[in-house]
């Protein structure tokens, strides 16, 4: 560990002393330091923008900048763009022309802007484009935000607000503002990263290097032994009950019992005093496994002599449908033209900008309290209650600000069922966040279908019969799988009038990471196959 140094840092105005490392950046001075959170650690890497501060009024990653280089710059931030409650004209026009949504990646929008305005008063959509080039957005679809830059000028001074109502209506047929835009464009809304409790701990998960393995042995003594190491717990310490999405699928545990059946399948917990130590910590516990063979295409999986990835379902068939009506041979031989081909739709991630984070903490008659990034707080704490043997009207679950979300935040993540057992091994509250790379590990994205689709029509486009065969790869677990492979065949007939239609779904286990649910839920591959 390199000895900590003094820096000063000249923060909106004002000059901060902080001790820091020479590894230390920006942005981790600015979040942990001096609790200026707008600032968002969205990858640590650079690429998505959302941690934009202005350096000498220019954009710059702060999680890219080391704090020592900071030192004798002009750094702004989020928090002081507005003067008092007077917002600057930028942040008013995000404000009323909707271009905020999830606003994770709100204050780095609004910074951009705000540059490219200080030295363009009025750039084109080109230029405004361009100069939002460096931070990712995910809700908006960017629309609303150039809309927004382009009428900044209406903004100023005591400009009528576009969402006055306009028809003697205080609030029917106007256009109004979202209730936190205020918040969000200012930095002011906390998303759970952001939260901070006396005495809090971080916490990490150890994740599997194997795709398919037994686990013969973890040993974490070294790993205790590390100063700052709190609690580790690995599959022993944990219930046995499993959980999920389905109650006739659950299938996964807490922390894996036996065998781990995908790359950074969950092996172990650390609380430590700060997340370098959790790393460190990582590091020094010592799994052995025995490595399986795994299986990662899903008509391979299917086959006879495959690797097995859970014993539970045989032949890796997580769910199976088959529904149907009419008759599909006799509308195939009605048919004055039938057609039919193969699609394979690949996986997609929802990509959220905000990582997933949970903040759990016990008080002292035993209730428990978990600030989370979910779009489901009845489910968090329903799974909740059934782990840890306690009533619901025992456990709270706080939703902050989702910074995104798209169906992957939608079932009980490991952080909220992790920082609440080590935060009640250790008596202390417990946050967890992921990096971007964990999210790959950890979060359910669009399922991979192999469609064989078949119509038959008659030369006046009358539909005479559909047949349709979806194969999903699944990943390790269940998730949202069985609702994924029914919409997969029970949405085409929405579509159209459909006298004849069979559908077979397979819905199958491979060891990859776990699909779930994402916007649509089964239904865009086959609605385009269609």
């Amino acid at each position: 560990m390199s000895k900590k140094q003094v820096v000063e840092l000249t923060v909106n105005g004002d000059t901060h002393a902080v001790m820091v490392e020479g590894s230390t950046t920006l942005l981790e001075v600015l979040r942990e330091q001096l609790n200026l959170t707008g600032a968002k650690m969205g990858c640590g890497v650079g690429d998505c923008g959302n941690c934009t501060v202005l350096l000498d009024g220019e954009p710059t990653n702060s999680c890219l900048v080391l704090a020592f280089d900071a030192e004798g710059r002009r750094i702004e931030t989020i928090e002081g763009l507005a003067h008092g409650e007077r917002l600057h004209p930028v942040q008013r026009a995000f404000v009323e022309e909707g271009a905020i949504q999830c606003g994770f990646c709100t204050p780095a929008m609004v910074l951009h802007a705000k540059a490219l305005i200080d030295r363009n008063p009025d750039p084109t959509e080109d230029q405004i484009r361009e100069a939002l080039s460096g931070t990712l957005c995910r809700c908006t679809g960017y629309t609303k935000i150039v809309e927004a830059i382009q009428h900044w000028r209406d903004y100023q001074g005591e400009a009528r607000p576009v969402s006055a109502p306009t028809n003697g209506h205080s609030v029917v047929g106007a256009r109004l503002p979202r209730k936190a835009a205020g918040d969000k464009v200012t930095g002011r809304a906390q998303y759970t990263d952001d939260i901070r409790h006396p005495n809090m701990l971080w916490a990490k998960i150890l994740g599997s290097p194997h795709p398919h393995a037994r686990i013969k042995q973890v040993d974490t003594r070294r790993a205790m032994a590390l100063p700052g190491v709190k609690a580790i717990l690995t599959g022993k310490d944990v219930t046995d009950t499993y959980y999920g999405v389905s109650p006739a699928r659950y299938d996964e545990h807490v922390l894996v019992k036996d065998k781990v059946r995908h790359v950074g399948d969950r092996v172990a917990a650390v609380a430590a005093i700060d997340e370098q130590t959790c790393l460190r910590a990582m590091e020094l516990i010592e799994v052995e496994y025995e490595q399986l063979e795994p299986v990662f295409d899903p008509v391979e999986a299917m086959q006879e002599g495959a690797p097995i990835v859970h014993e539970k379902y045989p032949g890796n068939i997580n769910t199976r449908v088959d529904w149907n009506f009419g008759d599909v041979e006799k509308g195939f031989e009605q048919a004055d033209l039938v057609v039919s081909d193969r699609f394979e739709g690949n996986r997609t991630y929802q990509s959220p900008m905000e990582p997933h984070a949970a903040l759990a903490e016990w008080d002292r008659d035993g209730h428990l309290t978990v600030y989370t990034s979910t779009q489901v707080v009845h489910y968090v704490r329903h799974q909740l209650s059934r782990l840890l043997g306690m009533p619901e009207g025992d456990i709270r679950i706080i939703g902050t600000h989702c910074g995104g979300g798209f169906g992957g935040k939608a079932e009980t993540a490991p952080t909220e069922i992790c920082t609440a057992l080590l935060a009640k091994v250790t008596g202390q509250p417990v946050k967890m966040r992921y990096t971007r790379k964990e999210m790959f590990h950890h979060c359910r994205g669009r399922h991979k279908q192999t469609i064989d689709m078949k119509i038959g029509m008659k030369k006046d486009g009358t539909i005479t019969a559909v047949k349709q065969q979806s194969i999903l790869e699944g990943g390790a677990y269940s998730s949202f799988g069985v609702v994924a492979v029914y919409y997969s065949g029970a949405m085409v007939p929405t579509l159209y009038k459909l006298p004849n239609y069979k559908y077979d779904g397979f819905r199958i286990n491979t060891n990859l990471p776990t699909c779930g649910a994402m916007r649509g839920h089964g239904c865009p591959h086959p609605r385009f196959a269609f």
